[in-house]
This record gives C-alpha cells, sequence and structure tokens, in this order.
C-alpha cells in the first residue's frame, strides 16, 4: 500500500506497513521522509494526515486493531503499540521498500484496482464538494475539494451535469444537492461517476433527478495537499 504523507506542512509518499486502531483513533505505520526510521502517526491530527494512493494489501493480515503486515506485526509491543525495530533486519526491510516506491503525478482509471485507489484517496467523495470546472485542450477539469485534499480530473469526451459547488449547495425546490456515497464504474468502454452508491448502470443515472455523474472516455486524476 501506498499513501501521501502529511507530517508538519511537508508531504511525502510512503510505503504503508500497517493501520493500527480504526475511526479517528487510527494510526498508521510509515518511514519517516529520510527513510531512515519507522515512525507511526496519526490517520487524523485533527486534519487528514493519510491519503491512500494504491490500496493493494497483498500479504496483509487482520489481528485485532491491527491491519498490515504479518512481520511487522510479530514487532509490534502489543499492549502500547510500540515498533522494535532492532532485530531480524525488519529497518533494512522497510527502507529497501521505501526506495522502490515512485512517486507520481498523474494517475490512469482504467479496471477496478484503479477505482479503488481513487475512492480510497478521496474517501469515496462523502462530503466532496465541486470547487472548479474548466476546459483544457480537449479536456474537461473538474476539481473536487475532499477531505483536505484537491482531487483534479482530466476526463476525455466528458458528458457531465455536475457543476461548480456542487456537493455544498441547495437546490430551487429546497433539497441538499449533497455527495454522500458515489460509485464509479466502467461500462462499454467508459468510466462513470455517480453521486449515488446504488447506481452501477449507466440506465440508471437518470432514474432520479438528484444523480450527478460524469461520463468520459479516460479518466486521469492526482491529488493536491
Amino acid at each position: 500500500m501506498i499513501a501521501k504523507i502529511k507530517t508538519n506542512d511537508e508531504v511525502y509518499t510512503a510505503t504503508v506497513f500497517g493501520f493500527l486502531g480504526k475511526g479517528w483513533k487510527t494510526r498508521v505505520i510509515v518511514m519517516n521522509k529520510d527513510n531512515t526510521a519507522l515512525q507511526i502517526i496519526k490517520y487524523w491530527n485533527p486534519t487528514r494526515c493519510v491519503f491512500e494512493l494504491n490500496t493493494d494489501d497483498t500479504g496483509w493480515i487482520t489481528k485485532g486493531n491491527f491491519y498490515g503486515y504479518d512481520w511487522i506485526y510479530e514487532k509490534l509491543n502489543k499492549k502500547l503499540f510500540g515498533l522494535q525495530i532492532d532485530c531480524d533486519g525488519i529497518l533494512k526491510k522497510c527502507q529497501n521498500m521505501q526506495s522502490q516506491v515512485v512517486d507520481c503525478e498523474w494517475y490512469n482509471v482504467k479496471n477496478a484496482d484503479d477505482i479503488n485507489n481513487l475512492d480510497a484517496v478521496a474517501i469515496n467523495f462523502h462530503d466532496a464538494c465541486v470547487d472548479k470546472i474548466y476546459k483544457e485542450a480537449d479536456e474537461d477539469i473538474i476539481e473536487f475539494d475532499a477531505w483536505g485534499c484537491r482531487i483534479i480530473l482530466r476526463l476525455c469526451e466528458c458528458e457531465t451535469n455536475l457543476y461548480v459547488g456542487c456537493g455544498d449547495a441547495i437546490t430551487q425546490d429546497g433539497f441538499w444537492d449533497g455527495i454522500t456515497e458515489s460509485n464509479m464504474f466502467i461500462e462499454d468502454g467508459y468510466i462513470y461517476w455517480v453521486n449515488n452508491s446504488q447506481v452501477n448502470k449507466s440506465e440508471d443515472i437518470h432514474n432520479d433527478t438528484m444523480n450527478r455523474y460524469f461520463r468520459a472516455k479516460s479518466v486521469k486524476w492526482k491529488i493536491v495537499i
């Protein structure tokens, strides 16, 4: 698993070795920015500090309130959730993994794994708000404010009814035009995003006038923290 880590107004990309706890008390095990030591940081402190870019958890286990690599779990102080890293080459192993992290600016959405990654970094676009919509050459750009970051989407051959302010607006009929749980899916060569987790096929998008969506031939995204 790979994430952007924000500490003391600095942002860097890191391998995530495990999560401790749940919800607002979640903590994350990562290397520090200099790749010299393991550290445990708060996911929320009080704002968001961890932004998952890649949710691949191959080789991870779940043990109580721990979710991560088994070889990290074995070196935890189970009472204090402290790290014991002075044996068995744990630190060196983590440093090697961290040194292989490649920092990308833009990510493509091409399959279900890519959708899961975008969903994770945007926290399902829950309570997100459309801040900007504009064009650059033949692409439509949509910028969301989402939980301590900005998600910028570059869309080709785009069709949408999203608008600036969507997610934090009241319609003329007095309804809140918000985003609670979104869904993204691929159908007939197009990528769809809908502000309704119950919609998973294009023919259902227009069943509700409050459904906000986009359809695009290709989707790229980046995160700005």
